[in-house]
């Protein structure tokens, strides 16, 4: 159920027996009791904390440190933006796997993705996590925004287009043969009213990432003036 629409929706995909779904539809979903009552969403107030946060907490016993950085903020969606945030968080990804785990081998695994929402409010976010050894916190934090303004500043190389323009083709080609990625793409095509044909529309997205579009989403997307930054150590 969407929260903003008056009626409840369903989007089944798969191998379908059309006729046979109609009927299950026709007879368990049609005859359920209807409300017709619109619903909308209130402000709590609930949000990530303006300007630059740090907060570390000390708990467990297992010699192990965690790190979650988020960079946040409100932001316009837009398909450009999406497609300018999503080529970012795999740069970064690349890059800070290669400098946290093959140059500095501080970390097993870091992961990076990011987001605009565009309900109940538009807002971005970039998240970054990363979990090492408790003692190597603070050189990983800072290689982490070492690599975020080098980005800002230069961009990324060819190779990197190279690879993630080839990471996309390929991602793109195991999306489309699972059900997952179909019941996604067309809850969010009747959600926001978007056209469901544009989900095809694949190649001119990937045309798109360059390096300085990747230093301009940078340059947007990950302002170390508001950030939010987490960290769990072991109880000493």
């Amino acid at each position: 159920r969407d929260s903003i629409s008056a009626y409840a929706s369903m989007v089944f995909v798969g191998n379908i027996d059309t006729p046979r779904l109609r009927t299950w539809v026709t007879t368990y979903l049609g005859g359920l009791p209807g409300t017709r009552r619109a619903e909308t969403w209130r402000d709590i107030g609930l949000g990530h904390p303006r300007g630059q946060k740090s907060l570390t907490v000390e708990s467990g016993m297992e010699p192990k440190g965690l790190v979650f950085l988020v960079f946040h903020g409100p932001h316009s969606w837009s398909r450009d933006d999406a497609n300018d945030m999503r080529m970012l968080t795999d740069a970064l990804n690349i890059r800070l796997r290669e400098v946290l785990r093959e140059d500095m081998s501080g970390v097993y695994n870091v992961s990076v993705w990011g987001d605009i929402s565009r309900r109940p409010l538009q807002n971005r976010y970039v998240y970054v996590y990363f979990g090492c050894d408790p003692k190597n916190i603070d050189v990983l934090k800072k290689a982490v925004f070492t690599v975020v303004a080098a980005i800002k500043k230069n961009g990324v190389g060819d190779d990197y287009i190279t690879k993630l323009k080839q990471q996309r083709i390929r991602a793109h080609e195991t999306e489309l043969q699972q059900n997952g990625f179909w019941l996604d793409e067309l809850a969010d095509a009747y959600r926001y009213g978007d056209d469901p044909r544009a989900i095809l529309d694949f190649q001119p997205w990937v045309d798109k990432i360059s390096s300085a579009r990747i230093q301009a989403a940078a340059r947007r997307f990950l302002p170390t003036s508001q950030y939010v930054l987490g960290v769990l150590k072991p109880t000493p």
